[in-house]
């Protein structure tokens, strides 16, 4: 039989606990009419404080098999706990809901998927070094995306008698914005940091338009694949002093794929200019 350790049975708290009393008349080993949670209940045996499983086994929450008989004249006390859960929490393990709000000034991390019953109300999101604005809803419920792919370039010199039968890139070496910075002036190349689906859009304006040319071709090229606006001039009468070329497209880009403009003329002579600042190239990201 284990010792007595703490304070006596007498001086045990009562606040949360429920506390059965036997006063034995024969001898016996089975305590019943009980209501405990197994590994919450304490057995006193005499004021004695018996061990679980090596002087006494309870396991069925209604009933407690001593090792030893109580004999006539013993008493024995069962004190039990119940089970209980802090009051007004959300449990880590199985989950739950916050009926108010909450604040949080720390960083909230969160694996999975996040919903918003009744709306989500924040003004800004960082990106994941949590350095840099990636989302601004302003007051007016408008979406800013600062760091979204997008570049508007143009060209900061003419480009005279581009040559024929051959592919020309159109030199957009000067940026008026390029958000993000993946537009690079140097090559005139946009290089797509994510793969997605992307705007783009390219304006030409020619001067000294050739008829004799078989035809006039703007080429957006891409890693994937290459879009084209064709025109034939050969129709008029004589040079038109100018001729525009335009494609608008939507297109696929994986991460890492290049963009371009070329310019191609089939045949005729090399007199035709791309004017300067009149001539646009642009890309954004649209998802």
């Amino acid at each position: 039989m284990g010792g007595y350790i703490g304070s006596s049975v007498g001086n045990v708290a009562n606040a949360a606990e429920r506390k059965q009393t036997y006063s034995i008349t024969t001898a016996t080993t089975s305590l019943t009419g009980l209501a405990y949670t197994p590994t919450k209940v304490h057995v006193f045996h005499n004021g004695v404080r018996l061990v679980d499983s090596t002087d006494y086994t309870a396991t069925n929450g209604t009933s407690i098999t001593l090792t030893n008989a109580a004999q006539n004249g013993d008493e024995v006390v069962v004190i039990s706990y119940p089970s209980f859960q802090t009051s007004d929490t959300v449990s880590a393990a199985n989950g739950g809901t916050f009926a108010g709000n909450v604040a949080m000034s720390g960083t909230l991390g969160v694996t999975g998927i996040t919903t918003a019953t009744g709306g989500l109300n924040v003004n800004t999101i960082k990106d994941s070094s949590a350095t840099s604005t990636a989302l601004t809803i302003d007051s007016t419920g408008t979406v800013l995306l600062p760091n979204q792919p997008a570049f508007l370039a143009q060209k900061n010199a003419a480009q005279n008698n581009i040559a024929t039968s051959t592919l020309v890139t159109v030199d957009f070496n000067s940026e008026i914005f390029d958000q993000n910075s993946d537009y690079d002036t140097s090559t005139s190349t946009f290089t797509a940091p994510v793969t997605g689906r992307y705007l783009i859009t390219c304006h030409i304006l020619m001067e000294a338009v050739d008829t004799a040319a078989d035809y006039y071709q703007l080429r957006l090229v891409t890693s994937n694949r290459i879009h084209y606006s064709t025109k034939d001039w050969g129709g008029y009468s004589s040079d038109p002093a100018y001729g525009v070329l335009d494609v608008i497209v939507i297109t696929d880009m994986d991460a890492n794929d290049t963009l371009y403009a070329a310019i191609y003329q089939q045949s005729g002579s090399a007199q035709t200019d791309l004017n300067t600042t009149t001539c646009t190239f642009s890309a954004c990201l649209l998802a």
